[in-house]
This record gives C-alpha cells, sequence and structure tokens, in this order.
C-alpha cells in the first residue's frame, strides 16, 4: 500500500475522526428531529388562508400575484408562498400535512446549507461543521417554525442568500442570478425583508468600488432577476396601492437595545414563553428541577451568544479573505440595520419578526471558533466543544417541549394551540356522526379557518354542511355539537 493510501486510511479511522463523524451525525439527529412528532404539529390561523389560494390557483388556473393576508402595515403580502404551496398540491396533494412536511423540508435545507457554507468560509472540520448544525438545531424558534404550513419563505431566501455571498471569489453569473432569484422571492414574500436585500447591495457595491463593470453587472443582473420575479407583485400593488402605514413612534433607546437582542433570542430558549400563551407556567411546573432554572434564566444565554458573536463578527472584519469580511460586514450591518429599523417603527417584538436576521448569531459565532482555532488549536477545539455541547443541552428543550405537548394534548392559547392531528380526529368524529347539517359551537382558542380547511379536507365530510358558528352563536333549534376542551390546562378536545 502507497504511503499516500495509508495516511488516507490512518485519518479515516483514528479515533478523532471517528468522534469527529460521530459528532456530526449526532447534529444531523437534531436537525432531524423536526420531522418527529410529525402528529403534534400545530395548525393555527395564517396557514389555512394560504393554503386555500394555493388550491384557488389550482381550481381556477390563475396563480395569484399577492397573498390574501395584509400586514400590520398596510400592505398586502407578496404571492411566493401562495407559489411553493400551489406547486406541493398540484404535485402531492392538499392535506395540510403535505404542505407542513414541503415547508420543512425546505426550511431544514436552507438551515444545513447555511451551516455548511460557514463551515467552508472558514476553514472548519466536521467537529466544526456539527457546532454549526447543532446550533441551528437547538433553536426551539426554528423548530417551531420549520413545522407550519406558513410563511417562512424569507427565513429560507436569507439563509441561502447568505450560503451564495460566503462561496469564495467574486460573484460569477451563475451566483448573480441565483442571488437575484433568492433575494426576488424573498422581496414577493414579505416586504420586511427590504432592508436586508438593500445592505446586501450596499456591501457588493463597497466590495467591487474598484470595478466599476464588474460592479454595474453584478448589482444589475441581481436587480434585473429579482424585478422580473416581482413583476406580478408589482402589478398587483401598482393596481391596489397599500394602504399609508402607521406613523412611526417615538425613537427609544431602551427599544433599540431590546432589538439589538432579538436576532440573539431567537437562537435561545429566552422569551419561549410567546409560543405557550398562559400555559407557560405549567410547562415551566411540568419539567421541574433544571430544566425549569434553565428556562428562567435563560436570558444568560443571550447575553452569551451576544458577545460571542459580535466578537466574532468584529474580528471577522479584519480577515485576510475577501468573502469572510463580505459576510461579517453584511451581519453586522444587518443587525444594527434591522434593530434602528424595527425601532423606528415602534414594531413588536414578534419572533418572526428575525427570519431576515437569524442567521448574524450563527456566522458571529462561527467567526469567533475560527480566531480560536487559529491562535490556538487545543483552545479553539475546546471551544468548539463547547458550543456542539451547550447547543445540545438547549436542543432538550425541544423534545421537553414535545413531551409537554403529547401529554396536555398542545395548549390552550392562539401561538401554538391543539395540534393539527387533535383538531383533525375531533373534525372526522363530528362528520362521521353527523347527517345532512351541522353546527359546530366552539368553547376553543381554536380559531375558525383552521377548523373549516381541516373539514374541506377531511373525506368523512364530503357531502356534508358544517357551519361554524360565529360570534351570535347558532342559530336556535340547529343540529349543535360543542367543542370544548378536556380539561382546565392543556389543548386535549372533547366534541358533546
Amino acid at each position: 500500500m502507497s504511503p499516500l493510501l495509508e495516511r488516507l486510511q490512518a485519518v479515516r479511522t483514528s479515533p478523532a475522526a471517528l468522534l469527529k463523524g460521530l459528532a456530526v451525525l449526532a447534529a444531523l439527529a437534531m436537525l432531524a428531529y423536526r420531522f418527529a412528532n410529525f402528529d403534534l404539529v400545530p395548525f393555527i390561523s395564517d396557514e389555512p388562508h394560504f393554503l386555500v389560494g394555493a388550491n384557488e390557483q389550482l381550481r381556477t388556473g390563475q396563480w395569484l400575484s399577492a397573498s390574501p393576508i395584509r400586514g400590520t402595515q398596510g400592505t398586502t403580502y407578496g404571492p411566493t408562498v401562495l407559489w411553493f404551496y400551489g406547486v406541493i398540491h398540484l404535485l402531492f396533494g392538499d392535506a395540510p400535512q403535505t404542505s407542513i412536511l414541503a415547508m420543512c423540508i425546505t426550511v431544514t435545507l436552507a438551515h444545513a446549507a447555511l451551516a455548511l457554507a460557514l463551515t467552508r468560509l472558514f476553514r472548519g472540520d466536521a467537529l466544526f461543521l456539527a457546532a454549526m448544525l447543532a446550533l441551528v438545531a437547538a433553536s426551539p424558534y426554528q423548530f417551531f417554525w420549520s413545522r407550519l404550513a406558513w410563511d417562512q419563505m424569507v427565513n429560507v431566501c436569507a439563509s441561502l442568500a447568505v450560503v451564495l455571498l460566503c462561496l469564495p471569489g467574486p460573484l460569477g453569473w451563475l451566483r448573480r442570478v441565483l442571488l437575484g432569484v433568492v433575494l426576488g422571492f424573498a422581496v414577493s414574500s414579505h416586504l420586511m425583508v427590504l432592508p436586508l436585500v438593500a445592505l446586501t447591495f450596499a456591501v457588493l457595491t463597497l466590495e467591487q468600488l474598484r470595478g466599476p463593470r464588474s460592479l454595474a453587472l453584478t448589482l444589475g443582473t441581481v436587480l434585473a432577476v429579482a424585478l422580473l420575479i416581482n413583476l406580478p407583485y408589482l402589478g398587483f400593488l401598482r393596481a391596489n396601492p397599500p394602504a399609508p402605514p402607521p406613523p412611526p413612534g417615538a425613537f427609544s433607546w431602551p427599544l433599540l437595545g431590546e432589538n439589538l437582542l432579538q436576532p440573539a433570542r431567537v437562537a435561545t430558549p429566552w422569551g419561549l414563553a410567546y409560543f405557550f400563551d398562559h400555559a407557560w407556567p405549567d410547562f415551566l411546573q411540568w419539567l421541574g428541577g433544571t430544566g425549569r432554572w434553565l428556562l428562567e434564566h435563560a436570558d444568560w444565554s443571550t447575553g452569551v451568544l451576544i458577545t460571542v458573536s459580535g466578537a466574532g463578527l468584529l474580528v471577522t472584519l479584519r480577515a485576510k479573505e475577501p468573502e469572510q469580511r463580505r459576510v461579517a460586514w453584511l451581519a453586522l450591518a444587518v443587525w444594527l440595520g434591522y434593530a434602528v429599523f424595527y425601532t423606528h417603527r415602534g414594531l413588536e417584538r414578534h419572533p418572526h419578526y428575525q427570519f431576515p436576521t437569524w442567521w448574524v448569531v450563527a456566522t458571529g459565532v462561527a467567526g469567533a471558533l475560527y480566531a480560536l482555532l487559529a491562535r490556538n488549536l487545543r483552545l479553539g477545539t475546546v471551544a468548539t466543544l463547547v458550543v456542539l455541547l451547550g447547543a445540545g443541552l438547549q436542543f432538550l428543550v425541544n423534545v421537553a417541549w414535545m413531551g409537554y405537548a403529547r401529554e396536555r394534548g398542545g395548549t390552550q392559547g392562539i401561538h401554538y394551540s391543539s395540534p393539527l392531528a387533535a383538531q383533525q380526529a375531533v373534525i372526522r368524529r363530528l362528520c362521521e356522526e353527523a347527517k345532512g347539517t351541522v353546527f359546530l359551537e366552539n368553547h376553543t382558542w381554536i380559531f375558525p379557518p383552521p377548523l373549516g380547511y381541516v373539514a374541506r379536507t377531511t373525506p368523512a365530510c364530503q357531502g356534508l354542511n358544517i357551519h361554524l358558528c360565529g360570534s351570535r352563536g347558532c342559530p336556535p333549534g340547529a343540529p349543535i355539537r360543542r367543542l370544548r376542551y378536556a380539561a382546565p390546562v392543556g389543548g386535549a378536545l372533547v366534541l358533546e
């Protein structure tokens, strides 16, 4: 055997290489956990509107140019996610679980691609890749978002845009077109991505100031492709001008500080009570012990990530490789820019507003690990292990969340609610026991649109007239069934 082959075999069979390979497999398993417990996926409010709109496209043969939902700032969203679900329904059917699975695959692949791109950008090994994958998989927010038939396309497109910018060298024709496609679909999803698009153009401009011809080709190609994708949406906005946005609030330095924390928040369990509504105290009591204490003090993990990722980005600004500097400048600009933008608009701190920014923290942590590895290999390896193990510990929050949801049957609230499978089971029973027409009196927090879409896609309900009573109640003398919770706590449902 040649010396080269012997060396390669030794590397493949060395304990260190095997441990790194196992670390990657463990991190991939954490990411794959998004596909477990699929009977507990939520189906809350906006999702049925998207899925009904997707079906209408197939029924009428006309693809929509805008979303059926209008944002809080007075502008109707774009059609990207309607096109996505329309294709899914055309190929695989309109069952809500099918759309959720398709979105989960899309979001997860985009996150895995970002972890791989950051590893390549910072010349990381298998252990580095495991740490990046685990860091993404450990986010309870990303875990929740990935399991929705919602509009997560800004999350996906922001990830893919950074992936393209992480690749070495200047942008060639293929990357220019792909970046235009990604940014175009992002804009046609939600206009909150516009600051990211503008800052991406600004960073590319600064990078290529010395080459005006290359700069013009890069920006021109990206802009032309993005505009081409947005022609239907722009036509809609021209025919349906958005309402004037609410006036901005008074600028607040404390609010700016809180907005600066938000990208790190969605990488940790801090603020996770948002999804539990009134069930949060019960979840903490159910969890008990060390887990409860860690969640009650989750703000410290946000502070650690802010410090580490901020230092990593600042160090990366002085990197020799231009693509590292490019991504670091964009990350810092996005971090500060969105904090100022959201503060200026006086927006509430809904976690999904971080779809365009969530990648900033992962990039900063990657830069910090790279800097430590370059200075001291042993210290950098220890730090990488700390990130991996810390992410693994935090990942247990996702596991506990699913354990609680299974035991309690979900939550009583509007941000997680009773899982889709529970809604389907109760609607299936309603339809199997109904004769002709039945009215459902809803005494739960579940919104009518999810129940309506479930009835629409349940075979037992076909041919029946299912009416969901509104705030005025059901008509007197009508055949009425009542939907309520099975217990004072939890989202388990009872049909009476």
